[in-house]
C-alpha cells in the first residue's frame, strides 16, 4: 500500500474545503467569493486502458464584469480526514491523473452573466494499471479590482476520480467508532456518531450503511443512515451521522455501525457504548431511580439461595 508523507509534497498551490454530501466537490476563492459556478464540479468515472472519455461542465460568470479565465489540469492530495484536499505537484505519480486530462481550451473571456461550456477529454493509456487515479480541473481568472482597491483572483475547481478496472485490492477498515453522548445532554444538543474509515486498498471506496441505537434492554430506539463519502487509498476519512430526536433517552445505550463497500459488497461493523444523562433535574432524578432499581435487582439475585444437588 502506498502512503503519503510530508516529503511527497513539492509544491502546494492551495488547500480547499469540500462541499458536504460528496467527496471532492470543491470551491475556493482568494479573498471574497464572487458569484461564479462550475457545474458539475465533481466526476466519478470508470474507464478501461486505451479508452477515451469526454466530460462536459459549464463555467458561469455571475459577476458584472468580463472575466479572463484560464483552464488547466492539476493533481490533488488528501489533506486531513474531513475531505480537505491540497492542489499541487508531487513526486508520487501512482495516483496522478493530471497528464491524462486535456481541457478543450486554455484561455477564454466570459462576459457578465454568460455561461462558457468546457469540454474535457481524458485519454487512458493502453498500459494503465488497475486502480484509482484522481486530479482536478482548475479554472482561474485574471486579477480584477476588489474591495479597498485590492486585486482579486478567483479559482474554482471540478474534481475528477477515475477507476481503471482490473485486479486491484478493495479494503476498508474501521479505524474508530465513537459517540458524543457520554456526558450531560440537553434537548437542543444532537447525538453525534463519528466513524473513521481507513482505505487499505488501491481503489477509492464509499462505505454505505446504517447506525442502529439500542437501549439496555436491547430494543431499537433509533437508526441513522451513514453519509456516503469517498475514502482514497492510503487515507482515513471521517464520517459523521446525527440523531436529533433523543427525547426520553436515559441510561446506557449501544450504537452498532453496519456498512458495506466495494463491488463485492464486503461488510464491516463496529460497536460503541455510551450513556445519556439528561440535563433537566427530573431526568437526573429518573436516572438515579433507574440506578437504584438496577442495584436492587442485582442484590436480590445475589441473596437468593441456590439449590444444592448431589
Amino acid at each position: 500500500m502506498q502512503k503519503y508523507s510530508h516529503h511527497a509534497y513539492r509544491t502546494v498551490v492551495l488547500v480547499l474545503s469540500l462541499v458536504t454530501g460528496v467527496f471532492f466537490s470543491a470551491l475556493s476563492v482568494f479573498a471574497q467569493r464572487p458569484p461564479i459556478t462550475l457545474t458539475p464540479n465533481h466526476f466519478d468515472i470508470t474507464a478501461y486502458p486505451g479508452e477515451h472519455v469526454s466530460l462536459k461542465t459549464e463555467f458561469r460568470n455571475g459577476t458584472d464584469a468580463t472575466l479572463s479565465v484560464h483552464v488547466t489540469s492539476e493533481d490533488f492530495w488528501p489533506n486531513g480526514e474531513e475531505g480537505g484536499v491540497a492542489l499541487g505537484r508531487t513526486e508520487d505519480t501512482s495516483f496522478s491523473l493530471k497528464n491524462w486530462v486535456r481541457p478543450s481550451m486554455a484561455d477564454q473571456r466570459v462576459g457578465p452573466g454568460e455561461t462558457l461550456p468546457l469540454d474535457v477529454s481524458i485519454q487512458i493509456p493502453p498500459n494503465a494499471e488497475p486502480g484509482s487515479r484522481w486530479g482536478a480541473l482548475l479554472v482561474t481568472t485574471d486579477p480584477t479590482p476588489g474591495t479597498e482597491g485590492k486585486l482579486v483572483r478567483t479559482l474554482i475547481t471540478a474534481t475528477l476520480l477515475l477507476r481503471v478496472p482490473g485486479e486491484s485490492s478493495e479494503e476498508i477498515v474501521v479505524e474508530s467508532f465513537s459517540v458524543s453522548g457520554v456526558s450531560q445532554i440537553a434537548k437542543a444538543i444532537p447525538v453525534v456518531f463519528t466513524a473513521r474509515f481507513r482505505n487499505a486498498g488501491q481503489v477509492h471506496l464509499k462505505p454505505r450503511g446504517t447506525i442502529t441505537v439500542r437501549n439496555m434492554l436491547g430494543s431499537e430506539v433509533a437508526k441513522a443512515t451513514l453519509p456516503e463519502e469517498n475514502a482514497l487509498p492510503g487515507t482515513v476519512r471521517k464520517v459523521q451521522a446525527i440523531i436529533d430526536d433523543h427525547d426520553g433517552w436515559i441510561g446506557p445505550y449501544t450504537a452498532t455501525l453496519e456498512a458495506t463497500y466495494g463491488q463485492s459488497n464486503r461488510t464491516i461493523s463496529a460497536r460503541a457504548r455510551f450513556w445519556v444523562i439528561p440535563g433537566q433535574t427530573a431526568g437526573i432524578a429518573a436516572l438515579v431511580t433507574l440506578g437504584v432499581l438496577a442495584t436492587g435487582i442485582i442484590l436480590r439475585r445475589r441473596s437468593t439461595p441456590k439449590e444444592m444437588t448431589m
